[in-house]
């Protein structure tokens, strides 16, 4: 929600990159306290580290389902 520009210009890519067939978790984005379903990446530790870097690491959040 409170993303800049920026931000979401690069998650937008990440998440294109990282799509695949190898996907082993689904995204969603949060807007106004909603959730919008996304993509389904393939999620490693560098991986998850990059869109930390991206939006903040106060932003990612891995959820058990």
């Amino acid at each position: 929600t409170d993303a800049t520009e920026e931000e979401k210009s690069r998650l937008r890519g990440a998440l294109r990159y990282f799509y695949g067939d190898k996907n082993n978790i689904n995204v969603q984005i949060y807007i106004n306290g909603q959730a919008k379903p996304c993509h389904a990446i393939y999620l490693t530790d560098e991986i998850q580290k990059i869109f930390e870097d991206i939006i903040g690491q106060d932003k990612v959040q891995i959820a058990e389902v």
